[in-house]
């Protein structure tokens, strides 16, 4: 490494180590509207609130048991066709980028080339052409039963309901798949990491493969892996959520609107620990969004001491607050688990720690001289550089409800001339009929 590129790294450390502690938070009174709402939403008693607020109460340490624990899903990234990856036979081609598959009512067909592109040499170009329903179905009555089977989720559910047009995997692959705003790839990053979270905390497990016969006599199954992509799609969009604090976004903005600690400490000891819910965090400082599913703590009381005068000025804590309160917290929390490692009952593996990841999370409570929170500060957020490692306590957000995919609407859009405003999820996906399969697979 040159002098140049070294100094620059070591610039860039130092600057984050130096801005970290300055990430403001909304006050702990503004962020417990947010907590209270995530409780209601649970249906889980507010009250819990107040008797939380006590610092020194609720569990120090906790990790989900396989009994409470969410299971773990994949994010089934949209580059590579989202759900309607054939993850089974998905191969890698020369180039490295995975190969892609039209549906069945599509055909692969030869552009005609002209003299003197034949002349020249040029490579002959192919193009997809779509065929009808009648050649689309007889098709797919030639297929052997190997092929059904490793058919992407979201085409075996389009063949369950009858649909062999196949609108939901067109949607998939024009909307948020590998071809989606003409042929322009998508990033890495993007899949459907926050719905496969909350799948993995608010449905059950689908863990056995369910075969079921559609209206033609087809025979289809969906493995786990299959059902885990499709109910993890639906709560791309969950019916309810909550949050504490806002996404930061590095290189485009510098939002210091981090999770408030009196909320997240509360959040830890009482949404999580006493009622064994899980909630989630987006980890990732940059404009990426990574959501994990935190699955257990390990809460160190490190320091207590005297509030400073300045601290009173720059965070407005009242005269009553007299005490500042130094935690550090290691947040344990469930990421990504490889879309074949999810064919099946994942709780006990994730209970025992083995897709667990950690980061480090240290700050402050003020509190008053019977030990009650009245505001919060997170101190160091991030573990390591955030420019460097994109590691640390980004957002803070709960769900509840259903999966509202096939319903939800743009409203960030402007509305079409009859005053209706776009559509953005899959209305071909719903929720009921994914659940119908799940609810044969999971354990009884």
């Amino acid at each position: 490494m040159n002098n140049e590129l070294r100094l620059s790294l070591k610039s860039i450390a130092i600057l984050a180590i130096v801005l970290n502690p300055l990430f403001a938070s909304d006050s702990f009174k503004v962020e417990r509207k947010n907590l209270e709402q995530a409780f209601n939403l649970s249906s889980l008693p507010v009250s819990d609130i107040d008797a939380a607020l006590d610092y020194t109460k609720g569990a120090a340490k906790f990790r989900f048991s396989a009994n409470n624990a969410p299971w773990g899903g994949y994010y089934f990234p949209m580059n590579q066709g989202g759900i309607s990856q054939r993850w089974q036979i998905r191969g890698i081609s020369e180039s490295g980028r995975a190969r892609y598959f039209y549906p069945y009512n599509y055909i692969k067909v030869k552009v005609p080339q002209s003299d003197e592109e034949r002349e020249a040499g040029d490579v002959a170009r192919y193009k997809y052409e779509k065929i009808s329903v009648e050649q689309a179905k007889e098709r797919i009555e030639n297929l052997s039963q190997e092929d059904i089977d490793n058919l992407s989720p979201i085409e075996k559910f389009d063949l369950f309901k009858g649909d062999y047009n196949f609108k939901g995997t067109m949607h998939e692959k024009l909307k948020n798949g590998e071809y989606r705003d003409g042929f322009l790839p998508m990033k890495y990053w993007n899949g459907f990491c926050n719905g496969a979270r909350a799948a993995g905390a608010l449905a059950p497990e689908p863990v056995k493969p369910v075969t079921v016969v559609n209206a033609e006599g087809l025979k289809i199954t969906f493995e786990p892996a299959d059902m885990k992509a499709l109910i993890s799609a639906s709560y791309f969009y969950p019916e309810y959520t909550s949050y504490l604090g806002q996404k930061t976004d590095f290189g485009r903005r510098l939002n210091k609107h981090a999770p408030n600690a009196a909320a997240l400490d509360i959040a830890l000891r009482t949404y999580m620990a006493k009622h064994k819910k899980a909630f989630f965090m987006d980890k990732d400082p940059t404009h990426h969004l990574s959501n994990v599913t935190i699955i257990g703590y390990d809460r160190e009381i490190v320091k207590e001491r005297k509030i400073k005068k300045k601290e009173y000025k720059a965070y407005k804590l009242p005269k009553n607050a007299v005490k500042a309160v130094k935690i550090v917290n290691k947040i344990e929390y469930l990421a990504e688990v490889k879309v074949k490692e999810t064919n099946g009952e994942t709780r006990h593996a994730v209970a025992s720690g083995e897709h667990s990841h950690f980061i480090t999370a240290k700050y402050t409570l003020f509190v008053d001289k019977n030990n009650k929170i009245i505001d919060g500060r997170i101190t160091r957020r991030y573990s390591g550089v955030p420019f460097l490692l994109g590691k640390g306590v980004d957002m803070i957000w709960f769900a509840a409800g259903e999966g509202d995919y096939h319903e939800w609407i743009d409203f960030s859009k402007e509305p079409d001339a009859n005053g209706l405003y776009p559509h953005a999820g899959n209305k071909h996906l719903d929720y009921k009929s994914v659940m119908q399969l799940i609810n044969q697979s999971k354990i009884q």
